[in-house]
């Protein structure tokens, strides 16, 4: 940001006796400086800057027509930053499915956020160096005015030529001085839209995340509760074989255990097949029966 006329000081002593003036100028900005180098470096140098000390308005002159040619310059650079930023606002990309490239869309916008709210310090910054700026140079404006009522009566023609030249630079100052003031208050105002929307990105791009995690989570419980149903299945399957196994245990075991040979099988003489029950089927039946319903009925 250029320097404000508060930055700057001025130091002059003329003598009318010795014909001489002196000007020290401290904290010059660099359009000042660059003006004085030029002069110092034109052909004609000592009469350059001969001009510029016939009077002391000159030099005050000359540091408001650099001060004024600088702030023009860095509007023009606000008004480009603010632009691009406007632009970046544009069709934003808010995710991608690459992880990486979707953590760098992610740090992106957080920094565009920041760069927006930098440039915004900026320009608030802008706006109190402007106003101080315009009320230094009514301050100076005034200061030249008494001076002229105090030196009227025995002006040279040069000493009318400075004032002359001082008021115009003053005027054109302070109007070119307010004038940067409202461009920059449109710049803050366009500016702090840029970063509402950036924010308003962020937040949809929150949102979009929110609906994807939403999205997947619903997935994932449609799968479980698949994967649920197959389990229930299975195990109603598995009960049904259980319970079939402990219908036939208790009567193959109690078969087993006494070693009962409760049906026989023979021959008929025309060659066919017999099954005969023997009397120990009826034991069978009288310890399989009870024992296959307490077993059946504890399992349940």
């Amino acid at each position: 940001m250029p320097w404000t006329i508060r930055q700057m000081a001025i130091c002059q002593n003329s003598s009318i006796d010795l014909k001489t003036e002196t000007n020290i100028i401290l904290h010059s900005s660099e359009g000042t400086a660059d003006r004085l180098d030029t002069l110092v470096r034109d052909s004609a140098a000592e009469s350059s800057i001969l001009k510029y000390l016939q009077h002391w308005t000159t030099i005050h002159s000359l540091v408001l027509i650099a001060l004024e040619d600088e702030w023009k310059n860095f509007i023009n650079y606000m008004e480009e930053t603010v632009a691009t930023m406007a632009a970046e606002t544009l069709f934003p990309q808010l995710s991608s499915s690459d992880q990486e490239e979707d953590n760098a869309i992610q740090m992106r916008i957080f920094h565009k956020i920041q760069e927006c709210q930098s440039t915004i310090d900026w320009l608030i910054r802008t706006k109190q160096a402007l106003q101080l700026n315009v009320e230094t140079v009514d301050k100076l404006s005034c200061h030249m005015k008494e001076a002229y009522e105090h030196e009227k009566g025995d002006l040279s023609e040069n000493a009318r030529n400075g004032y002359h030249s001082l008021s115009e630079s003053i005027e054109n100052c302070i109007y070119g001085q307010k004038f940067a003031f409202q461009n920059v208050t449109c710049l803050l105002e366009r500016a702090s839209r840029v970063a509402f929307t950036f924010r308003d990105i962020a937040s949809q791009r929150d949102s979009y995340v929110i609906k994807t995690l939403a999205r997947l989570s619903k997935r994932a419980a449609d799968e479980t509760s698949a994967l649920t149903s197959q389990s229930i299945r299975e195990a109603q399957i598995m009960k049904s074989i259980t319970l079939l196994a402990l219908i036939f245990l208790p009567a193959t075991f109690i078969v087993g255990f006494l070693d009962l040979d409760y049906i026989s099988v023979t021959k008929s003489p025309n060659g066919s097949l017999q099954l005969e029950a023997k009397p120990e089927i009826f034991l069978l039946l009288a310890l399989a029966i009870p024992l296959t319903v307490a077993v059946v009925g504890g399992w349940l």
